[in-house]
């Protein structure tokens, strides 16, 4: 079975500092299904180690930092993977990404970021308008250091890969497919994703707003025609999604970011700060190790 990523869940002892109207975490309680927090960046068994090295050892060579709140609330965490555990694995990760919405993030974080191993900056962004993707995330004001296209222009200027993962919201039905790879290419990005946002059916807060604010059918078969009609496939991920470059930019269109569909390969090893390695969001049955 093929593994494409370890998502390293960041351990954040409290809430994420953003509430998105979308938010997968806010529709569930994780400690309640997983169980408590007991890694910290003073706190690192062997244990976890072992388990970073059985996904590295089964070929996997994709790191996503990741979690239920923003991955760089926990600066001291991701110094501490980073430098003291992955640099120090027989057969470390190179290929490192970061996803993020970019709250809090300052240039001096992003140069820690890339010094760090991290080669991709990959941006979660809900819509093209600054103020309305900062609302629809509901970052606190003071921690809206950097727009999007200023998080992009710092992530290229300090040599990283920035991928753009577009939620697909109804923010985005006004703009053709031509012009969304048209702010693409402006920006130099390297990476689309187009995410269509996931939702449990559990008649939650966020899924009443997910109801109301999806991308249209309209839209999302416009931009799949525009990609197969312009894109050159390159390749089959193991999860099922065709890997397009289309304009100068690889592409992939996210149709299940949950990995529910997809039962004979393993799209995610997720590394929870409860010390378990599991390969679903929230199917505490999905334990491997």
């Amino acid at each position: 079975m093929n593994i494409q990523s370890l998502s390293i869940m960041v351990p954040c002892g409290g809430h994420c500092m953003n509430n998105c109207k979308f938010c997968v975490s806010r529709m569930r309680d994780d400690e309640s299904i997983f169980g408590k927090e007991i890694i910290s960046a003073t706190n690192i068994p062997q244990s976890y180690i072992d388990r970073i090295k059985y996904v590295r050892d089964a070929g996997c060579d994709n790191m996503i930092i990741t979690g239920t709140t923003e991955p760089q609330q926990n600066m001291e965490f991701i110094k501490a993977l980073l430098w003291k555990i992955n640099k120090n694995l027989p057969k470390p990760f190179y290929n490192i990404a970061i996803q993020t919405t970019g709250a809090n993030i300052s240039e001096s974080n992003i140069s820690f970021l890339s010094t760090s191993g991290i080669n991709t900056l990959a941006l979660s962004v809900s819509s093209f308008n600054a103020e309305r993707n900062w609302e629809i995330i509901q970052t606190p004001e003071a921690a809206r250091k950097m727009t999007v296209d200023e998080l992009v222009a710092r992530g290229k200027a300090n040599g990283m890969n920035v991928r753009v993962c577009l939620n697909l919201t109804d923010e985005f039905d006004p703009y053709s497919p031509k012009y969304i790879f048209q702010w693409a290419n402006e920006r130099n990005v390297d990476q689309l994703t187009f995410r269509k946002i996931y939702r449990s059916r559990m008649d939650t807060e966020q899924d009443r707003w997910i109801i109301q604010h999806s991308y249209s059918n309209e839209s999302y078969t416009k931009i799949i025609k525009f990609i197969k009609e312009m894109g050159t496939p390159i390749r089959i991920l193991p999860f099922g999604a065709t890997l397009y470059d289309c304009m100068g930019i690889g592409v992939v269109v996210d149709e299940d970011c949950m990995a529910k569909k997809n039962l004979e390969d393993m799209r995610y090893a997720i590394l929870r700060p409860n010390n378990h390695l599991y390969s679903s969001w929230d199917l505490k049955g999905s334990l491997i190790y």
